[in-house]
């Protein structure tokens, strides 16, 4: 690029609002970080009138065509019928120049490009918010990032275009939009490694995000609105504390975390945050957590059931060895005293689905790299609770053979999926409900 045409360039950025929802875009043909050889020159887009831009507040269609279609097209994608743009607030500054573009496929076919926009706001701290607002209430200017993710979407997709695009159609596209927006800063974290960014979740994001949906056939008519991400940070002013008997559990569960009186607990715990982290959209930290609950789960079972058949303490680590004997551990010393059936091979099996969908999805996610997609994630989560779940029913079958393991989980409003902390709970029925 020539001198003059990089001062042009320039030019036209500062005239620019800060503020503006699309601004100097930059063209990208290749996906990000699959090998320097597959990377292509970025080359900005000169806006040709940036009056009606401004008074536009979209892409230009004849940008649309000229410079994103046929990337679009690049990637496998179908024609675009339907653009898809969401705006959302990044909980921290993303330091890259104005306008820098990645665009990826999404989903089966669809196209997604991310921009992100810079600006510094000013920012007060929660502390103050109940009191009374002041002069000399302390505030402070932080650096603020905005995502801009445009899903460039084809009518043949029955997923997506259905019902005009109701709400399960649009949480289903933002889910894929946030993979193209996490691939985008996992790119910035392995350029810059600037540590105060991160890899995002539904929940790390401010709760409101704003949507616009247009025809490409139509360009200039359009429906937008706002999209409740999260309800963090959201709750409604009215809304009640817990009551005295769920304070009296949260005090006790504590205790028995802290004093690990009951053992699957903490199992527990690692399966409530994988459920927490997949609304997130955090598919790898979902697979990891659900396979690391039930590990936690299973090994807690195989100390408990061993010790009630009298087997040595030292003798159930040596077995363990350190989690180097866990799968030997599962397929070998659970079927003698639960019954069942536990090879890690039968598809189709509390174990086997397990072993499949989640043991082996963790170790490619850990040892190989991959990001789990969101269906590898849900199936992961739905196969450690259905494997969580049957082994419970199993422990309540022989609840007379191992009286004290079952009285971790079966209490006297017993359910096979619900974990039950008999003889522990702090309320009088003995069980938790």
């Amino acid at each position: 690029m020539s001198s003059l045409l990089r001062k042009l360039l320039g030019r036209a950025q500062s005239l620019l609002p800060e503020r503006i929802r699309w601004t100097i875009l930059n063209r990208c043909e290749a996906l990000l970080l699959r090998g320097v050889s597959k990377l292509r020159t970025i080359r900005p887009v000169v806006l040709p009138d940036l009056q009606s831009w401004r008074i536009v507040g979209k892409m230009p269609k004849a940008i649309f065509l000229r410079e994103f279609e046929p990337v679009v097209r690049k990637l496998g994608c179908p024609p675009t019928t339907h653009i898809l743009a969401f705006q959302v607030a990044l909980p921290f500054d993303v330091r890259v120049q104005r306008g820098t573009a990645y665009t990826a496929r999404v989903g089966s076919n669809a196209a997604c490009t991310v921009t992100i926009h810079r600006a510094i706001v000013k920012q007060r701290s929660p502390l103050f918010a109940m009191f009374e607002k002041t002069n000399d209430e302390p505030e402070w200017e932080v650096g603020q990032a905005v995502a801009e993710l445009v899903g460039y979407v084809s009518g043949g997709d029955p997923d997506l275009i259905k019902e005009g695009f109701s709400s399960d159609a649009l949480s289903a596209m933002f889910d894929l939009m946030l993979g193209a927006l996490n691939t985008y800063l996992a790119g910035y974290l392995f350029a810059t490694r600037d540590i105060r960014a991160d890899i995002v979740g539904i929940r790390t994001l401010h709760p409101v995000a704003l949507y616009r949906l247009w025809e490409v056939a139509s360009w200039d008519t359009e429906t937008g609105g706002l999209m409740l991400l999260s309800a963090t940070g959201m709750f409604p002013a009215s809304l009640e504390p817990i009551n005295d008997r769920d304070t009296r559990r949260l005090l006790h569960g504590a205790q028995l975390y802290e004093t690990k009186a009951n053992p699957f607990v903490a199992a527990e715990l690692h399966l409530i945050r994988a459920e927490g982290v997949e609304r997130d959209g955090d598919h790898r930290r979902c697979v990891i957590e659900a396979n690391t609950g039930i590990e936690v789960f299973l090994s807690a079972l195989y100390r408990a059931l061993a010790s009630e058949d009298g087997v040595a303490d030292s003798d159930i680590e040596n077995r363990l060895d350190g989690g180097r004997n866990f799968l030997s551990v599962v397929t070998r010393e659970f079927h003698p005293r639960l019954g069942g059936r536990w090879d890690l091979a039968l598809h189709g099996t509390p174990i086997g689905d397990w072993h499949k969908r989640v043991y082996l999805m963790r170790c490619r996610a850990v040892h190989g790299g991959h990001h789990p997609k969101y269906e590898e994630a849900v199936a992961a989560l739905d196969a450690a609770i259905n494997l969580r779940s049957w082994i419970v029913q199993r422990v309540a079958a022989r609840k007379k053979k191992y009286p004290k393991t079952a009285a971790f989980f079966v209490g006297p409003s017993y359910e096979a999926s619900t974990y039950k902390i008999n003889n522990l709970s702090p309320d009088a029925d003995g069980g938790a409900e």
